[in-house]
């Protein structure tokens, strides 16, 4: 028998083996099996019963054989996983490694997983401390800003999106590690509405080489004598007679105004006005839009004026502001 099958095809062995170990209970019946050895006669007997427990052994036998491959199969995918998953993050913590530039290439490729995120784990530190100090740096030079726009009455601008200066000046930008970032990104957005807010104030004054002849503050006027509040700065130039619009905006009065005389008040953006008074004449009228530096009028005596000058405020939401002090800001900010 055994000769027999060693010379069957092996899918037909498997073929029979798999149909035998499917036969119903009732296909097996009882054998007797006769064998000759040494002249003699020997009789085995083979039961149904016997028959039927050696397939359910063999039914058992294969069924644990296929859960066993299935499970190793399991454990070699998640195996697999774990290697590939392990492979990735070296490669991430050798390229950030790498990135901080201290170590060769080749010293970090030395390191094993568990010393590169050490390492990385240090250097991190090093960097929450780095970006502690630089949100102090910050916090400090808003305050400092803070306190510049309150003592003149400037509110902060609510969001970073109102117009600004459109001549550049880098927004302030940070990155951040750790238990850091969140206070160095507060300190930024805190920074962007302080810059932004005194980006939208004038940075120049409207005659070119302008000399000044009377300051913003109490003074005694010189034709009434009464003593008040000189809302801006007396400007005279012994080169040009021009008048120019220190900010782009648009002509909401262009006329005669009282003791002003012949004046032009220009809206800028962030409800701040330029008012330019005393003119001779006057280049503009009402609703033109004005870019900057463009011409409004030429230097005159016009209204109560002693002499020929222009007299220029700014004012923000209609309270008159220090010319000079909001030109002291603007030249320290980036």
């Amino acid at each position: 028998m055994v000769n027999l099958i060693d010379r069957l095809p092996l899918t037909r062995a498997l073929r029979t083996a798999w149909r035998t170990l499917r036969l119903p209970a009732a296909a097996f019946q009882d054998i007797r099996i006769i064998v000759e050895h040494g002249g003699a006669l020997h009789h085995y007997y083979l039961t149904a019963r016997v028959q039927r427990l050696a397939q359910r052994g063999a039914q058992g036998a294969l069924g644990t054989l296929a859960l066993f491959l299935l499970l190793s199969s399991v454990v070699q995918w998640q195996a697999d996983r774990v290697l590939r998953a392990n492979d990735v993050l070296y490669a991430e913590l050798l390229s950030a490694a790498q990135a901080e530039g201290s170590m060769s290439a080749d010293e970090l490729q030395a390191l094993s997983s568990s010393d590169l995120a050490a390492l990385l784990r240090e250097r991190t530190g090093v960097l929450r401390g780095q970006v502690d100090a630089a949100a102090d740096l910050l916090s400090v030079s808003n305050g400092g800003w803070l306190a510049s726009l309150g003592e003149l009455g400037v509110p902060i601008v609510p969001d970073v999106g109102l117009p600004t200066d459109g001549r550049g000046g880098e927004d302030v930008t940070a990155t951040a590690a750790g238990a850091g970032e969140a206070r160095i990104s507060d300190e930024v957005a805190r920074n962007r509405r302080l810059m932004a807010t005194v980006r939208m104030l004038p940075d120049r004054l409207p005659l070119d080489h302008a000399r000044l002849t009377s300051e913003y503050g109490l003074r005694r006027h010189p034709l009434t004598f009464s003593r008040n509040l000189h809302g801006g700065l007396d400007l005279v130039s012994d080169s040009s007679q021009e008048v120019h619009a220190v900010r782009a905006g648009r002509v909401i009065f262009a006329g005669r105004s009282g003791g002003y005389g012949n004046t032009v008040v220009l809206a800028h953006p962030g409800g701040i006005e330029t008012r330019y008074a005393h003119l001779r004449r006057i280049f503009v009228a009402r609703g033109d839009s004005v870019g900057e530096w463009e011409r409004v009028g030429i230097v005159g005596s016009t209204g109560l004026a002693t002499g020929p000058h222009l007299h220029y405020e700014v004012r923000l939401l209609g309270r008159a502001l220090d010319p000079q002090r909001i030109l002291s800001l603007r030249r320290q900010a980036p």
